[in-house]
């Protein structure tokens, strides 16, 4: 069993170089390599892969893709890739010793497995907004956390696993295809689900996916996420993505009433609880056009 770890990048060669050093620390007997996918980057991208490749234990390999996109970039990763087993990881975490090894016993323990994803906690700043309440539940995952425990779990859709700590086999991937293309962050676009629709195609072709809470990374927040204007536009990109996943539903009603009740609760001094409220108002807005402007796909 061979692992291709797969990292696509933009601009963020500072924070490539730590994952790309996290992931060439592994303690793990399993061969693998790495591929840097460089998204079409104005920065150093290139100089950190080439510099990281240097004396590694494993072999580094930098691709370049010039077609802007999460998903253009993880399919060139895929077409470059020689191993068994593809992992793909943000350029923006940092792996445990232990992550590539916990996801190869995942594989050898549950044979039905065609994917395979793992823990991803968060790493906040030092310094955190006054008005910033617990980050939990929808809130935390608009931040990319994906925390389902310890245990190896299957997991079934409509929930899906996300792709800064996700593995697929080549042989699944081969059969239902790589990351949809009009799916995935593009530009300016907090557009995402690709990741949860690949888990769709295949539990429809007959795999199984599965939640490993050993294999782990850590995603490094930046003070910037931390801001209101960026949690309302990741809600009001959540409705647009479960947009394209839904047959269609009422949203009008339980928007009407996030509204009023975030207004009842800023007015009530109770604002981390408002806030909360207004992003899901934000979501539904989302989700409204998604369906109104672009039908079934965003």
């Amino acid at each position: 069993m061979r692992f291709s770890v797969v990292i696509p990048t933009y601009n963020r060669a500072q924070l490539l170089a730590l994952a790309l050093d996290s992931v060439l620390a592994q303690r793990t007997s399993v061969p693998y390599e790495v591929i840097a996918v460089d998204n079409n980057s104005t920065d150093h991208t290139r100089e950190v892969v080439e510099r990281a490749a240097k004396g590694a234990a494993a072999e580094v390999r930098y691709v370049f893709e010039p077609v802007q996109g999460s998903s253009a970039a993880r399919n060139a990763g895929i077409a470059a890739a020689r191993g068994e087993i593809l992992a793909f990881l943000d350029d923006d975490v940092i792996a445990e010793p232990d992550w590539l090894a916990a996801l190869a016993d995942a594989y050898a323990r549950v044979p039905d497995a065609w994917a395979v994803g793992g823990r991803v906690t968060l790493r906040l700043p030092d310094r955190l907004p006054g008005w910033l309440g617990p980050l939990d539940g929808l809130v935390a995952s608009y931040l990319s956390e994906q925390d389902l425990g310890e245990d190896l779990t299957r997991i079934e859709f409509p929930r899906g696993l996300i792709s800064a700590n996700l593995s697929v086999k080549r042989q699944a991937l081969q059969r239902v295809g790589g990351f949809d293309g009009r799916l995935g962050r593009f530009g300016g676009r907090l557009l995402s689900g690709e990741d949860v629709e690949l888990c769709y195609r295949i539990q429809r072709a007959g795999g199984s996916v599965y939640y490993c809470g050993r294999a782990s990374v850590s995603h490094l927040v930046p003070p910037e996420r931390l801001t209101k204007p960026f949690f309302r536009r990741r809600a009001y990109w959540q409705g647009r993505t479960e947009a394209a996943f839904s047959s269609g539903r009422r949203v009008g009603p339980q928007a009407a009433k996030d509204v009023l009740k975030a207004a009842a609760l800023y007015a009530a001094g109770k604002k981390w609880r408002a806030f909360r409220h207004e992003l899901a108002a934000w979501k539904a807005a989302g989700y409204v056009i998604g369906r109104l402007h672009d039908g079934r796909r965003p």
